[in-house]
């Protein structure tokens, strides 16, 4: 700390020192924070301006570097990089832009003399092939403003997207643009490539499905075109029209259960039912997903009616597949007896409130637990997803038409006239449904 005096005031000023007779901000770098600084000890930023004028270049430097700080304790992983890369400058006593501020020397020297040891430095690490994504994001700040990084596309993503504030929309798009940075790192959108899309479609078939590649793609290729759009960018977006090789070659056949399968299925639910066997015994008598079951508030149940069934439409943060997944399915009488029961056990407004709390559908510890559930009726390699594939059978061996089966299932219509009317009554499904199950009741 300095004593800085002037005609009209004398200050005591934190963080300023003499070096030598150079005025210089000093300030001590927190112990946990010096591992990005390489592991020095202070900050020291040679001081530019006037006397008069040092106290407020010595607060901006503080606000500056307590922005640093806040920024590397409370930010992880891709969100980092950004503030290891202004950390970086800062060790060389440089911030963003100070790479565009040409000096006047003499013949012969060097017209930026506050780069040559951030220069040096960057050769250094990338002659031994040890240049980070915070490295090269310093060097950029040196001259340009900070680039778009992929680590900022889904905030642009979100703001512009009719669901961009619904925390499944955000959580399931998340899930699938996050593998982006395991391949590409945290890169400026404008420095993607078509390469760098092919490399990821190649990084990823080595780990999961081409099926879940593409929806992967899907995903990416979606938040990108929304940031090119509204960030006005003039690049192409690489991740269009690519080619998944052997696309859904590798997906596992769901075989569906047999009808003695079936049979122990619906026996063993009837035996104590409590949750999950409740909604088991539901998607095996209506074909229904279990997200579809799992997510039913007792104002969705209809058993008073002249055909009781049950009403699937979206609310709060439930969704629903497809559009053509909003239906009424039918309940048969078996089905009307378990779930009237099940909602005389308790008062909650959800029909399942161990895995639904009126605004997020917990599937998959719902499906966790009826796998299990079939696993121990000896039930091997199916799980409650192949009761879907056996509704689909079983309604196709009842030679039931195949518009009344999408219209129970919640299946894709194949056919524009399908969308013109009321579509099916609950009778005609309910039929349907009675005459598919009758050889396994």
């Amino acid at each position: 700390m300095l004593i800085l005096q002037t005609q009209q005031f004398t200050v005591k000023t934190k963080y300023l020192v003499n070096n030598n007779g150079t005025l210089m901000f000093q300030r001590r770098i927190p112990l946990g924070l010096r591992k990005f600084f390489q592991d020095k000890q202070h900050i020291r930023i040679k001081l530019t301006g006037k006397q008069s004028s040092m106290v407020a270049e010595v607060m901006r430097h503080a606000r500056d570097t307590d922005a640093m700080f806040n920024d590397l304790r409370s930010k992880s992983g891709i969100d980092r990089t950004e503030a290891e890369a202004e950390a970086m400058l800062a060790y060389y006593g440089l911030r963003p832009g100070s790479g565009n501020e040409k000096a006047r020397p003499l013949n012969g020297y060097d017209e930026y003399p506050q780069l040559i040891d951030f220069n040096e430095y960057l050769t250094y690490r990338k002659d031994r092939g040890a240049l980070t994504d915070a490295d090269e994001l310093a060097r950029t700040l040196l001259t340009k403003p900070m680039p778009l990084m992929l680590s900022r596309c889904l905030d642009v993503y979100f703001a512009n997207h009719a669901k961009g504030t619904k925390a499944k929309f955000r959580s399931d798009t998340q899930k699938h643009f996050k593998h982006i940075f395991d391949v590409c790192g945290d890169v400026g959108v404008v420095n993607l490539t078509r390469a760098d899309a092919k490399k990821y479609i190649t990084a990823r078939c080595a780990k999961v499905s081409t099926n879940s590649v593409s929806r992967e793609i899907s995903t990416i290729r979606a938040v990108l075109n929304v940031v090119i759009r509204e960030l006005e960018l003039r690049i192409d977006n690489p991740f269009l029209s690519l080619v998944i090789p052997d696309l859904g070659k590798d997906a596992k056949v769901r075989e569906p259960f047999t009808n003695d399968e079936v049979k122990k299925i619906i026996a063993a639910c009837l035996d104590s039912p409590n949750d999950p066997k409740v909604i088991l015994l539901l998607c095996t008598l209506t074909g229904a997903r279990l997200s579809e079951i799992a997510g039913l508030r007792r104002q969705d149940v209809a058993l008073d009616g002249d055909i009781p069934h049950i009403d699937l439409i979206e609310y709060n943060e439930r969704t629903l597949k497809t559009k053509n997944s909003k239906r009424a399915v039918p309940l048969m009488a078996l089905a009307i007896g378990v779930l009237s029961a099940h909602l005389a056990s308790h008062s909650d407004d959800m029909v399942f409130p161990r895995y639904n709390d009126g605004t997020e559908v917990n599937g998959t510890n719902a499906s966790s637990t009826i796998v299990g559930f079939i696993k121990r009726l000896g039930i091997k390699d199916k799980t409650l997803h192949n009761a879907r594939h056996t509704m689909r059978d079983l309604l196709r061996h009842a030679d039931i038409p195949p518009h009344i089966i999408d219209a129970i299932g919640g299946w894709g219509s194949n056919s524009v006239g399908e969308s013109y009317g009321r579509g099916y009554s609950l009778k005609q499904k309910l039929d349907a449904l009675n005459a598919a199950l009758a050889p396994v009741l």
